[in-house]
């Protein structure tokens, strides 16, 4: 039985990590995992711009430091 850890499912709606990109699900706009210190930059029009941070990768990597840190099993 795995535990939901909110904030990681809620990462997980607006964003995919696939072979070393990472994509909006909202607009498909990509960003190499090597590029995680650049702001993130939605297409034109997308739902998801503003509504999040411009760092998805530095996030993502504090929200499985804090995964860790609770004991919570990583998928």
């Amino acid at each position: 039985m795995s535990i939901p850890y909110l904030p990681l499912e809620r990462w997980q709606r607006l964003w995919i990590v696939e072979n070393g990109l990472l994509r909006c699900r909202q607009c498909g706009a990509l960003l190499r995992e090597w590029q995680a210190r650049k702001p993130f930059i939605h297409y034109p029009g997308c739902a998801a711009r503003g509504a999040d941070t411009q760092y998805p990768l530095r996030d993502l990597m504090n929200l499985r430091q804090a995964i860790n840190e609770l004991g919570l099993p990583s998928e």
